[in-house]
This record gives structure tokens, sequence and C-alpha cells, in this order.
């Protein structure tokens, strides 16, 4: 017989984005699609193709992001995600690459706080933690330091770009992630969605 199949696509967009002057782009997008087939230990396809940042920039540097959604697409279940772990240096390095690795000692507090312990090269277990669709990010111009997915400015806050929790039946994104530290206090996240899940 016909095995029922489930699809979803979750899509969140902003445009114009500005917050408070300091994290501009003109359009911010998150999308999971997500496939599931009710069989038994059955686990979702996720996929976040379309997923970006389109002008980009903090404290009015443009800023290139390049991203690791062909990653997480290219592995789009879990357990195949898992067992890629050991295998595949681009799943690795979505939980810290080299050069996070290299400076995570020296990051100031206000990022170390958000910023795992990126696991060892040689581990074959896959961490539990949460992933950032952010490969590198690259200021144009001077004073703006990057820790991985982390920026922090002096006097504003802790900026978190392309966040994406993982589990077994689900995947969620947050695009954005500002910590104010500055006068103005608060949180703010922008274009968070999740999807994924069974039919029970």
């Amino acid at each position: 017989h016909d095995v029922p199949t489930y699809s979803t696509l979750v899509k969140s967009t902003v445009t114009k984005l500005n917050i408070m002057g300091m994290v501009t782009a003109d359009r911010v997008v998150a999308n999971l699609t997500s496939t599931y087939r009710d069989e038994a230990d059955a686990q979702p396809s996720i996929k976040l193709l379309g997923t970006r940042f389109e002008n980009l920039r903090v404290a009015g540097h443009p800023v290139k992001v390049d991203l690791s959604v062909h990653v997480l697409d290219k592995y789009h279940q879990h357990r195949r995600l898992t067992d890629a772990y050991s295998k595949d240096k681009e799943v690795r390095e979505l939980f810290g690459n080299d050069h996070v690795r290299q400076h995570y000692h020296k990051a100031p507090p206000e990022v170390a706080r958000f910023l795992d312990q990126p696991p060892p090269e040689d581990g074959t277990e896959m961490p539990s933690g949460p992933v950032s669709l952010v490969h590198t990010l690259t200021p144009e111009g001077k004073g703006i330091e990057c820790w991985g997915h982390v920026i922090y400015i002096e006097g504003f806050g802790t900026i978190r770009f392309g966040e994406v929790s993982l589990s077994p039946l689900t995947r969620s994104v947050a695009m954005i992630h500002v910590n104010l530290g500055c006068p103005v206090e608060g949180d703010l996240t922008i274009c968070a969605i999740e999807d994924g899940g069974s039919s029970s």
C-alpha cells in the first residue's frame, strides 16, 4: 500500500531590517521544507534551501556571509547527519571551524557564553548542541571582529547569526539573535522558524 507522505513549507522573511542602525539588511529569509513518510522509525527530511541574508551590514560595514546551507541540506535527515559527522569535514565544521578552534580561548565573555567549545578534530560522535549556518563572516572595514557566527560590539551588544537547533524530528532556525548590552537592554530574534516531526 502507499505510504502517506506529509510535506510542509515554513518561511519567514524580513525586509528593510534596521536594528538601531547597527544591524541592517535588505532582506533576511529563513526557509524550512519538511517531508515526512509515515513509516516505522522514519525521520523527516528537512531542507533550508533559499535561506539567506541580502546586503547585511553591521555598524554600517557590509558583511559577506558564507553559509553552509548545502551541508545541512545534503544530510537532510538527522541520522544521515550523525553518520556523516566522523567522515565529512564540512559537517564537523558546523560545530566550529579551525579559526574558531584557534581563537576560542581569546573570546570575550560576552561572546564565549554563546560560543560552545569546538569539539576535538578527531571526535567521532556528533555533539548535541546547536550549530550555525554561518561558515564565515567577512566584514568589509576595520573594527568588527567575528568569532565564528558571533559578533560583539562594545556599547551595543552581541549578535549571533544563523543558529540551527537539531534533533531527530525537528530543525529550528534563528537567523539573527541580538542580546543588547548598551543603555537599551533586551533580546531580539529575527526570522525564527521550526518544522519537522511525525504524524503522531
